[in-house]
């Protein structure tokens, strides 16, 4: 995780291309550092919180893994070849979940560098899939075929939850702030695992987490 941290710090990406590059998502030391806070405040409340949950969360993706992701995203026929930090950095925090229903946001069960790369590759054949979910990689389900996404050729990524019936994206922010998001929400309470080891959280009190979270970010 460290080492994939400071490449995000370092990481650039030239290219003139017609087709979208997948981005470098280069990151100053700051934000860099800001990223790898937010993953391990998320580990320390799931650990005292949820720890069922945290238990179930799958390792961070092995270099041969992380290999996988970077082949996926070049031979994809829609991009430009590239390597995408950011991304890099999520699946090397944890590799999706080794039980099913591990889930860490209402709409947002993770899913390992496999999954998410197969769900890409079937959205690239669906007609009347616009373009941002073409060019975006999923990192949580829904539980529908929907979930929270990243867009692999934005140099500043945000991750946004997408719906295909409803193409207007939810933005929450850079992958530290989501990650953050998250954090506050089991710290709290909103979000939480009950005595049967089931994801839960308040419904009323999660949309006024939205809503303060989205009002912090500047939406």
């Amino acid at each position: 995780m460290t080492h994939l941290l400071a490449l995000i710090a370092v990481a650039g990406l030239l290219c003139s291309c017609s087709k979208p590059p997948v981005a470098a998502t280069p990151l100053s030391a700051a934000e860099a550092q800001a990223l790898q806070e937010s993953f391990a405040r998320l580990d320390q409340v799931l650990a005292a919180k949820a720890t069922s949950l945290h238990t179930n969360l799958a390792p961070p993706a092995t270099a041969a893994e992380i290999a996988a992701l970077r082949a996926a995203l070049n031979g994809n026929s829609n991009f430009e070849g590239g390597t995408n930090f950011v991304l890099e950095a999520w699946f090397g925090w944890h590799n999706g979940a080794r039980v099913r229903g591990s889930s860490l946001l209402p709409l947002g069960e993770p899913l390992s560098i496999a999954e998410a790369v197969e769900d890409w590759k079937q959205m690239q054949g669906i007609p009347f899939v616009d373009k941002l979910r073409k060019r975006s990689l999923k990192i949580l389900e829904d539980g529908s075929g929907d979930g929270f996404f990243v867009d692999v050729t934005a140099a500043r990524p945000r991750v946004f939850y997408h719906m295909l019936e409803d193409g207007t994206p939810q933005y929450y922010g850079t992958l530290a702030e989501f990650v953050g998001f998250i954090a506050t929400g089991f710290e709290r309470g909103v979000l939480f695992v009950d005595a049967q080891g089931k994801f839960g959280y308040d419904d009323k009190q999660y949309q006024a987490l939205e809503q303060e979270h989205f009002k912090a970010i500047g939406k």
